[in-house]
């Protein structure tokens, strides 16, 4: 069963019925009902950034960068 927080519980409760679902604008998350209140419950599921562009954009040897900023833009390598 999956820990999602409830907000009428204030807590991370288990869930049941637990489905994934998309939403209007293509966001992916998970909804189910609480097990201590029985409230309708939901979480967004993280995008992981993957995909042709951003594989292409990682790879480059360079770092772009947004004008005028050093630490802002694709494929800026922010952990070296």
């Amino acid at each position: 069963m999956n820990q999602i927080y409830c907000v009428k519980c204030r807590k991370f409760t288990e869930t049941r019925d637990v489905k994934q679902k998309t939403t209007k604008n293509n966001r992916q998350m998970l909804q189910g009902i609480c097990v201590v209140c029985g409230m309708k419950k939901s979480k967004f599921i993280s995008a992981s950034g993957k995909g042709f562009i951003n594989d292409t954009i990682n790879s480059l040897p360079f770092e772009m960068h947004m004008p005028g900023h050093n630490f802002t833009g694709p494929g800026t390598k922010l952990n070296k």
